[in-house]
């Protein structure tokens, strides 16, 4: 090219304050493409450290698929900023949290979004948590809306004309599980509570939905309705009022509202659940907001959950 190493540089960072002829550029600028160059954002950094665009990321289990998804969105909203992040997974302990975010810290990084876990030190860094179980500091928390999923779950079960619901506890604290029958209450339906356990040993489910009704009969009717918190208590939900051939009317309809998202389109339960992807973007609209905006101030958004394959599930599945 003849041409020295700084002016080469000047117009690959396309450097401010510099002009150079439009063909040296074009030269420049093909002679790079042609040679694979990609920019070496960390190195950058060394010179001027507000260029390295990059923010730490620390979840539970990079091997989880749910927090997978959750990455994807997170990834994809910074890409539109120019934004990347650094990922780490801390395995529920608090120690390794407080040396990840130092050490994001460190490297330059300008912002973290932690992902399911308690902190007792929040750092001076602009800061996201998603499905936090605390918030303090200068934090945003993105939190699943629980209770507008109950409130859908209900409108599913009186679109189904549904009226009596069995509420399976497992997966479900006790302040959870009030608000449930509060809001089932809400809307006219009738509640019971249960537990799989007891399905699984074959036992009556309670009084109130009959003496007849005994896991293993496959006796159902239409007025019946089943509530769980955890997609394989769903699962054994189904088997367990399956069995003989009826009338989809006779069909018990189980809906799960499923935190964690797992549902597959496939699933012949109706499971309301928090959209990962969506929950990602919004920590990342967030925390680049945060970032831009020293000051603002903390505040939480809950995502609205979304339903996933709404049908009826059937006795023979």
């Amino acid at each position: 090219l003849n041409l020295s190493p700084a002016t080469v540089s000047l117009i690959l960072n396309d450097a401010p304050n510099f002009a150079f002829p439009e063909e040296t550029r074009k030269r420049v600028i093909a002679t790079a493409q042609s040679l694979g160059y990609i920019p070496n954002r960390l190195a950058r950094s060394l010179r001027n450290r507000a260029e390295l665009r990059m923010v730490g990321l620390i979840l539970p289990d990079i091997s989880r698929s749910c927090y997978a998804e959750i990455a994807s969105g997170i990834g994809n909203k910074l890409a539109e900023s120019d934004y990347c992040f650094m990922l780490a997974d801390h395995g529920y302990r608090c120690d390794v949290i407080s040396q990840q975010i130092g050490e994001f810290s460190s490297r330059g990084a300008q912002g973290v979004i932690l992902i399911d876990a308690e902190l007792g030190e929040y750092p001076q860094l602009p800061f996201v948590t998603v499905s936090c179980r605390a918030n303090a500091g200068n934090t945003a928390q993105i939190v699943f809306d629980r209770d507008r999923a109950i409130v859908l779950a209900m409108e599913h079960f009186l679109l189904q004309k549904r009226q009596q619901i069995l509420l399976m506890k497992e997966g479900c604290d006790e302040p959870y599980l009030s608000k449930v029958i509060e809001i089932a209450s809400s809307f006219h339906l009738e509640v019971a509570v249960a537990a799989v356990k007891a399905m699984k040993q074959e036992q009556s489910v309670l009084d109130s939905f009959g003496s007849d009704l005994r896991v293993g009969k496959g006796i159902a009717t239409h007025r019946r309705g089943v509530l769980t918190f955890d997609l394989a208590n769903a699962a054994t939900v189904v088997r367990a009022f399956g069995g003989g051939n009826r009338d989809p009317a006779q069909f018990f309809e189980t809906v799960c509202i499923e935190r964690e998202g797992r549902a597959g389109t496939d699933s012949p339960i109706t499971v309301i659940r928090q959209p990962l992807k969506t929950t990602g973007i919004v920590a990342a609209e967030v925390l680049l907001q945060k970032i831009r905006q020293k000051n603002c101030p903390m505040r939480t958004i809950r995502v609205k959950p979304e339903i996933v394959h709404m049908c009826m599930t059937s006795a023979k599945w």
